[in-house]
């Protein structure tokens, strides 16, 4: 049966296919939306959304993001990760995200602030507040291929036979994409890195949890270890997270019954109170494509969020990364479809992999370290978390009859009794309990270990491909810099009407709010700028970006502060002129490395320093 003709189908309609589809909306992009699941998923699963991601959700999705802070719970809930026996016992540490140089940074750094919100909540958001097409639902992706009738297309058929043609398809699938499964590329990396139980469940009885908040509580005591995720404390909606070991241990061992047992005794909460809505396994890995896109040369198949890379939780980088992917691809799949026989084309569109690849994998690698350093806070108080696993990994694929199958089971029992022998004795001992405390908070105070915010990771990565971030770029501070392929940094600028915009994602920000339009490129020069050279790069933009991609080109100057802001005649144009008080302008451009009177920055639709233009200087 033949569907509808669109320009774009998103198959997955989770954060991150969704919010592909809202950016689509905004630039009048015709699609569909295609879910294998019969309706949105209830679990929780990602929580937290960092800087970034509330940037892009503020600047293209205003009533999103004012939303998602909306439902979001207080700060005083989530602020705290609390590491504990019980939660009727002492905590051994705790560790307050928010009063850190980190989060002082971001704050300087941004608009707008990190939050705290379960991933079928913001589901749920952007369902009732799309502009999209509605979602359609028990959909699931059998099959695409050239379209018979036209060369340039897809056909993209569901399982139910029905036949839709678009010029491109985005696999936002999840980490089993069948997009990418039905691709020849390759999803390399570690394909379990941790087997956990996650089971999702209320309790009619918070009251232990409102006294102690925190987003994340880490137990350790003889009936459990594990991590609870407080996706709302004041509703009682919690995740616990609970490690098992294959093939010495299977989801089949942890029964509700079980997990109730688990959940009560270590949040010290009445058995009767609490409810278990979901149980199911999951397997941590670290994944990544071999291509974001294909075919290699004039794409018309793109992977985002889970499809092209998973990540270990530890940071708090998958649907974030996704969702800027989603950012990055939104406005190079407009310029493609406005310019059909442009030779650029493909080449911009190539571009998404070139860029957003890289930062999948500094990503993954921070999160890898991540996670090693929620191991360290183990063996702070004397348990060696990975070694269940490591005795688990000897036996590979040995036959369960077998001799090692026999020996190694021995092993990782004994390798259990030994961690249950050491929490009894952290629960029954107050010396060692008081030892161990000491212990885990200077590993915390240290940042060794499971930091939240990192600056420079959320704010300055870079598509500059020589400016990769390292171990090194961990827990450092994000200092501001103009340089091509970065973020354009945060200054408040005041407008004509004296409302005040960021100059992040300023292309984004001066564009209208409400209507459709296209997305812009932004032209920007301090007001002592040569307005010779300010007019010749206006139009090489504008000649460059707006000819065949269709784009809006958008020329700004800030002046100091004297100027009442609005429009003037520069060199044949009138930009737009915004304030920016107490010489900001002049200082971030100087701390660049860049003259105020000779530099001109074109910055992109997704706000990134697409060039700098000197004068005299190229």
């Amino acid at each position: 049966m033949a569907g509808k003709t669109v320009d774009v189908a998103i198959v997955g309609a989770g954060p991150v296919g969704l919010y592909l589809s809202h950016l689509l909306s905004r630039s009048s992009i015709s699609h569909i939306l295609l879910e294998c699941k019969s309706e949105p998923s209830t679990h929780p699963q990602a929580h937290f959304i960092n800087t970034r991601t509330s940037e892009i959700l503020l600047h293209n999705t205003p009533a999103l993001h004012d939303s998602v802070h909306a439902h979001s719970p207080p700060l005083s809930q989530y602020r705290k990760f609390l590491f504990l026996s019980t939660l009727s016992s002492p905590p051994l540490a705790e560790f307050d995200h928010f009063s850190t140089p980190s989060y002082e940074n971001l704050r300087r750094s941004s608009p707008t602030r990190p939050t705290h919100l379960a991933q079928n909540v913001l589901t749920d958001l952007m369902l009732s507040q799309t502009p999209t097409p509605p979602v359609m639902f028990s959909s699931p992706l059998k099959s695409f291929s050239p379209s018979p009738t036209d060369p340039s297309a897809l056909s993209v058929t569901t399982e139910d036979d029905v036949t839709y043609t678009s010029k491109y398809l985005v696999g936002a699938d999840g980490a089993h994409s069948t997009v990418r499964n039905l691709l020849p590329l390759n999803f390399d990396g570690d394909p379990s890195l941790q087997s956990l139980m996650n089971v999702h469940f209320r309790t009619s009885s918070p009251a232990p949890l409102e006294k102690n908040p925190a987003m994340l509580y880490f137990t350790y005591n003889s009936s459990a270890i594990a991590a609870f995720v407080a996706h709302d404390i004041s509703r009682g909606e919690l995740v616990a997270q609970i490690p098992f070991f294959p093939p010495f241990q299977s989801p089949s061992d942890f029964p509700p019954s079980r997990c109730l047992d688990m959940i009560s005794s270590s949040l010290s909460l009445p058995p009767s109170s609490v409810s278990i809505l979901s149980v199911r396994p999951w397997t941590m890995s670290s994944m990544l494509a071999s291509s974001y896109s294909y075919p290699p040369s004039n794409p018309n198949v793109f992977l985002v969020g889970d499809s092209a890379h998973t990540f270990p939780p530890a940071g708090g980088f998958g649907m974030n990364t996704g969702i800027q992917d989603a950012h990055n691809l939104a406005w190079k799949l407009y310029g493609a479809l406005k310019s059909p026989g442009c030779g650029r084309s493909g080449s911009l569109l190539e571009s998404y992999g070139a860029e957003r690849r890289p930062i999948a994998r500094s990503n993954a690698s921070l999160s890898g370290r991540n996670y090693e350093r929620s191991l360290n806070i183990a063996r702070s108080i004397g348990l060696d978390a990975d070694h269940p696993k490591l005795v688990a990994d000897t036996v590979g694929g040995a036959d369960k009859t077998s001799p090692l199958f026999t020996l190694v089971s021995a092993t990782f029992t004994s390798a259990l009794s030994l961690i249950h022998r050491t929490l009894t004795l952290l629960e029954s001992s107050t010396l060692l309990s008081s030892q161990a405390s000491i212990r885990l908070q200077g590993v915390l105070d240290s940042g060794g270990g499971l930091p939240l915010l990192f600056p420079r990771y959320e704010l300055g990565f870079s598509y500059d491909p020589d400016k990769v971030l390292t171990a090194k770029d961990d827990l450092g501070e994000y200092v501001p810099s103009v340089s091509s392929g970065s973020r354009f940094p945060h200054l408040p600028l005041t407008l004509s009407d004296g409302r005040v915009v960021s100059s992040v994602d300023l292309p984004c920000s001066l564009r209208g709010v409400e209507e459709e339009e296209a997305p812009k490129f932004a032209v920007v020069a301090g007001e002592d700028v040569d307005p010779l050279h300010f007019d010749a790069v206006v139009r090489e933009v504008g000649e460059e970006w707006g000819g065949d991609f269709g784009y809006g080109v958008v020329s700004v100057l800030v002046s100091g502060g004297e100027g009442e802001g609005g429009e003037v005649a520069v060199g044949g144009v009138s930009p737009v002129l915004l304030r920016c008080e107490g010489g900001a302008w002049e200082r971030l451009l100087a701390e660049s490395e860049l003259d105020s009177e000779r530099t001109v920055i074109s910055i992109r639709p997704d706000g990134h320093v697409d060039k700098i233009f000197v004068c005299g200087g190229g």
